[in-house]
């Protein structure tokens, strides 16, 4: 089947002033970071003549592909960026590819290999034209590139690259899978959680998972969507509520409110956590949380 790529180029606008080079994304910290756009090297004045191509990935077993990022190259070098590959003091986040591609989460393992894959291209090659033609010689890869158009409709590049979700279309099951993965990621590589172990929870609840904290207390991972606009202390109610009927002596929360946008967690009462879906606000309330 051919990829339909050519309809989604008329869409942008080349008026976006910053971008992050790839080996510029440390990691995913705080939610002005996640405007990946507005952040790292410049772009030249001339962003429309330099910003060449346009990254396309498209998840093994789906017709619906996405735009992911950009390469495009100066007067010496070759870059390029995409908003998908955040990083934790080196941990790879998979929460942003799984909520862009929510039917594809289980995908990501193929997507950050792609994503090896064509950064080893990048660092060979001097034109995006030549990573246009390795993308086509190697399809298997899901990942195609094609020239930057422009604006044909008024959206911006912002807009292509890093959409807001459509939480209408990302169900609390992708949200819940999404979450876990992350935590996972996080048990398994951050040097401060060492000797924690994750076990799902798959109730029908809004409890996802429980972290156990080297067998003296348990983390108990919450995910409630309807949540986002209650008060810290109704939350805080909640919460002490939530342990008081279905926890024992000893046990913590974490609640993860996906709509939220935050900086820092809230700790809106002892051994409780709020979060957003940031992968930086996750991991220091997960370190908090552990810590005795």
């Amino acid at each position: 089947m051919a990829l339909m790529f050519a309809s989604y180029e008329q869409d942008f606008d080349a008026s976006t002033q910053g971008i992050y080079s790839n080996s510029a994304i440390p990691r995913l910290a705080t939610p002005s970071e996640r405007s990946w756009l507005s952040h790292g090297s410049q772009l030249p004045g001339s962003s429309v003549s330099r910003l060449k191509h346009l990254i396309w990935y498209q998840p093994s077993g789906s017709d619906q592909p996405s735009a992911i990022g950009a390469v495009w190259s100066d007067d010496t070098h070759l870059h390029w960026a995409t908003p998908l590959q955040r990083r934790l003091e080196g941990i790879f986040n998979p929460l942003p590819f799984m909520l862009r591609f929510p039917a594809a989460q289980y995908d990501w393992s193929r997507f950050r290999a792609a994503l090896g894959w064509f950064d080893s291209m990048c660092y060979a090659a001097t034109d995006p034209e030549q990573v246009r033609s390795a993308c086509e010689r190697e399809p298997e890869w899901g990942l195609r590139c094609f020239p930057y158009a422009g604006s044909r409709r008024g959206a911006d590049l912002a807009a292509l690259l890093c959409p807001a979700p459509d939480w209408d279309e990302v169900s609390i099951d992708a949200i819940h899978v999404a979450v876990l993965a992350s935590v996972a990621k996080l048990v398994r590589q951050h040097g401060a959680l060492q000797g924690t172990c994750l076990q799902p929870v798959h109730d029908g609840t809004v409890e996802i998972g429980q972290l156990d904290v080297a067998g003296a207390y348990r983390v108990r991972l919450l995910v409630h969507s309807n949540a986002n606009r209650a008060s810290t202390t109704t939350l805080a109610q909640w919460a002490n509520e939530f342990l008081r009927e279905n926890g024992i002596p000893g046990d913590r929360l974490l609640l993860v409110l996906p709509h939220l946008s935050l900086a820092e967690p809230l700790y809106p009462a002892q051994h409780v956590a709020i979060v957003d879906l940031d992968f930086g606000v996750l991991a220091r309330a997960l370190v908090a949380l552990s810590l005795p």
